[in-house]
């Protein structure tokens, strides 16, 4: 499972790669001409036309939920493995 912005809108089919690809040769030379600006993917999608503002909303909600998720996931995975940690002391202490 991915949480990059352009993987999730090529699976949601709102953009195809080469309007990924545009957008990032595109993000790649406006940060050459402007430093320390922060360019990001998603709007220059939008500044070319090849997604709507609401498809970027939804994108970002998706992206927020599937972070939300993995760190949920984590935790459980964390949780699980000291649990076997716990029970493998006790198995050899016996």
């Amino acid at each position: 499972m991915t949480t990059r912005l352009g993987s999730i809108l090529l699976d949601a089919g709102f953009v195809t790669s080469d309007n990924i690809e545009t957008a990032r040769r595109m993000k790649v030379q406006r940060l050459r001409n402007r430093t320390r600006q922060e360019v990001r993917i998603g709007q220059i999608l939008v500044e070319l036309g090849c997604l709507t503002p609401k498809q970027l909303k939804w994108a970002l909600q998706e992206q927020r939920r599937i972070r939300g998720s993995l760190k949920t996931h984590e935790a459980e995975m964390e949780r699980a493995h000291l649990a076997l940690e716990e029970m493998w002391a006790a198995a050899l202490s016996i």
